[in-house]
């Protein structure tokens, strides 16, 4: 499996406006927002050009770490290679045109992503038959 980068790490938090004002603040960066269903979650998301995601499920109560994101190449590699490691995969889905992977390695929630191009923000907008 070819590793590109870390992509971006997820932030849980408790108040997704709360929170961007917070970062954007503090951070002195924009975030982009988003809404998604994934099963019978709502989720809402914001993500930063840093690589800060901002993640409030439908009952957060706590601000924590909740993943880190890594870019791959590949994403039809990673099955194999997180289960010879004794991970799992827990859920694969796309946003925009943005593969996502999310495994549970350890104690980590490590999620996989792939995507064309250099800008993840691009990615994440752009639709799938783009």
């Amino acid at each position: 499996m070819r590793v590109k980068g870390i992509e971006r790490v997820a932030l849980e938090v408790k108040d997704i406006d709360e929170s961007v004002l917070l970062f954007s603040k503090l951070l002195g960066t924009r975030f982009q927002r988003q809404d998604l269903k994934i099963g019978s979650s709502s989720i809402k998301l914001a993500f930063s050009s840093l690589g800060i995601e901002l993640i409030q499920e439908q009952d957060s109560e706590f601000d924590s770490l909740r993943s880190f994101h890594i870019r791959v190449e590949d994403m039809s590699e990673v099955p194999s290679a997180v289960s010879e490691v004794g991970g799992e995969v827990l859920s694969k889905f796309r946003v925009g045109a943005m593969e996502h992977m999310v495994t549970k390695i350890g104690s980590f929630r490590i999620v996989f992503v792939c995507y064309s191009g250099d800008d993840s923000l691009e990615a994440l907008a752009r639709s799938e038959n783009n």
